[in-house]
């Protein structure tokens, strides 16, 4: 009987009598407020690392796992060679690097060779096996040999569940050994997956500016900067994949992203380029080229920002421009100007709105444009379909919902079938929530909520927006029948924790495949909240 099961049985037990026949679900969740008389049956008054099942009862956790983009511990494969002719005094020893004096493959040894009776052959347990290993090949360490092979190289085939099992743990350890945390110091302050490949944020080892990091099977690899070029009098369109020339200095680069900020293209169009990485730097004032054509004049020297240490991340991953390819990554951390990534090709462009402190909030993609929350309350929409621009000639405005914004909440009106034309935007603040519906210029901003807003970074939607407030775990559900939305408060099984979890939630997640909310706190645990047909089922800590 497990930790969970006896306390839920514990707990009904307390509560009525009982016999050991009589059977009821595990179900409810945590309920720290009830008095033992007044629990339900199957629910808990503690647990250690379970969380409400949305097929009903309870589960493990799965677990954690670090990841830097090597081989997870727990898909790390191990591998086995059969050998004979054996110089016992040669044998490796686990760490030891192996090598096929014919194949010239190479694995690293996991554990002491499995022996038979003779002493003289056996059977090598390794891991990064490369290259294919023949039979009939001698196998040595450095320059020792220590027996040949009598069998190709197999993997994950032991002949026991129970080798099977020692050999899986001893390459999970040693793929665990590979795995690096993300190079600099600090916190962590960012974590995002974007077209299937994790991306983490962190002070470097100064802390005077953030990298940003991408798993990659060599472990964590630093994206590298992108010089940005300012550019006026721009005569010719540049499009992005254009090489440039310099006439004065006669340096070439790559353009991966063109900024337009003002004016037009064949007389006073102004605004910035995005180089690739590693591009040299321009003469200030010099005409460029594409070919042989005049296209616009330097505005100063092509220099990679700066991004300033210290911040808390939040991102979206949309696409804004209709082209299957052209889905992109938008980040924005309070310490600097927001900004827009795309992994190929891959370039890292400043999204600069022209206000006096840029350096944004929180974000949300919504009816085709970026919208961006300041300090002070005051909320921008990019130009529609062209996130990087933020001009009242094409659409861009601020509004303000009094208050600091804690979040944005993307949402649908369900009494409608066109997403475009019906979604609604809730702007969180932190003692009331607003929205906005409507186009521009004619955005519709008002009240729903003006005694409930949201703490920030708690926002989540997993078929209906969650987020953490003064009242505890709230939700705004979509009203089918009246094609509105309401909310609804559901924390009150755990009220008592709830001061607690306010002082110290830090961010949160999803899991769509389990149907779980996440709360994380910033001592390390987290408060996992399940649900079922948009329904809480359930909340453990």
């Amino acid at each position: 009987m497990d930790l969970v099961t006896a306390r839920a049985q514990i707990g009904r037990r307390r509560g009525s009598m009982v016999n050991d026949r009589d059977y009821f679900a595990l179900t409810g969740g945590l309920n720290s407020e009830a008095t033992p008389l007044q629990l339900k049956p199957g629910e808990l008054i503690g647990g250690v690392n379970y969380e409400c099942n949305s097929l009903g009862g309870y589960r493990r956790f799965k677990g954690y796992e670090r990841f830097d983009g090597h081989t997870a511990p727990s898909a790390a494969p191990y591998y086995l060679i059969s050998f004979g002719s054996g110089v016992p005094a040669s044998y490796p020893v686990p760490g030891n690097t192996v090598t096929g004096a014919t194949s010239a493959a190479t694995g690293i040894v996991l554990l002491a060779p499995v022996l038979d009776g003779t002493g003289l052959a056996g059977t090598l347990v390794m891991a990064r096996v490369s290259g294919t290993f023949v039979s009939g090949e001698n196998l040595s360490v450095g320059a020792s040999v220590f027996g040949a092979s009598t069998s190709a190289v197999s993997s994950n085939s032991a002949p026991t569940d129970i080798q099977d099992t020692t050999y899986f743990l001893a390459a999970s350890a040693d793929a665990r050994t590979l795995i690096n945390a993300v190079p600099g110091s600090g916190p962590i302050r960012g974590v995002v997956e974007y077209n299937g490949i994790a991306y983490a944020f962190r002070d470097n080892v100064g802390a005077t500016a953030i990298g940003m990091y991408k798993e990659t099977a060599a472990g964590w690899t630093q994206v590298p900067a992108f010089p940005i070029l300012y550019f006026v009098a721009g005569l010719s369109l540049i499009n992005e994949g254009d090489t440039i020339t310099g006439v004065t200095s006669t340096n070439t680069a790559i353009v991966r992203r063109v900024v337009l900020q003002s004016g037009v293209w064949g007389s006073t169009a102004a605004g910035f380029l995005v180089l690739a990485s590693g591009s040299p730097a321009f003469v200030n004032a010099e005409t460029i080229q594409v070919g042989a054509t005049n296209c616009a004049t330097t505005a100063g020297t092509a220099v990679a920002p700066t991004i300033l240490p210290s911040g808390t991340f939040e991102f979206r991953v949309h696409n804004f421009y209709g082209n299957t390819k052209t889905t992109r990554l938008y980040m924005v951390d309070g310490k600097n100007c927001a900004y827009e990534y795309q992994d190929s090709p891959e370039f890292l462009c400043p999204i600069l709105t022209g206000t006096p402190v840029d350096v944004p909030i929180h974000l949300a993609a919504h009816r085709g444009r970026l919208w961006l929350a300041f300090q002070g309350g005051s909320i921008q929409p990019s130009s529609v379909n062209d996130p990087a621009v933020y001009s009242a000639l094409t659409g861009a405005a601020e509004l303000s919902i009094g208050e600091e914004v804690t979040g944005f909440l993307e949402e649908q009106n369900p009494s409608q079938n066109t997403y475009y034309s019906t979604a609604t935007l809730f702007i969180m603040g932190a003692v009331s929530t607003h929205t906005l519906t409507g186009d521009g210029p004619n955005w519709i901003l008002g009240p729903f909520a003006t005694e409930v807003g949201s703490n920030p970074f708690t926002i989540q939607r997993l078929g209906q927006g969650i987020f953490l407030n003064a009242r505890g775990f709230s939700s705004l559900l979509a009203a089918q029948s009246y094609g509105n939305f309401k909310m609804s408060s559901f924390s009150n099984k755990i009220d008592s924790l709830m001061t607690e979890i306010r002082s110290r939630a830090v961010c949160s997640s999803v899991s769509k495949e389990r149907s779980l909310y996440r709360l994380f706190m910033n001592d390390g645990r987290f408060v996992s909240i399940g649900f079922r047909d948009n329904k809480v089922i359930g909340m453990t800590l």
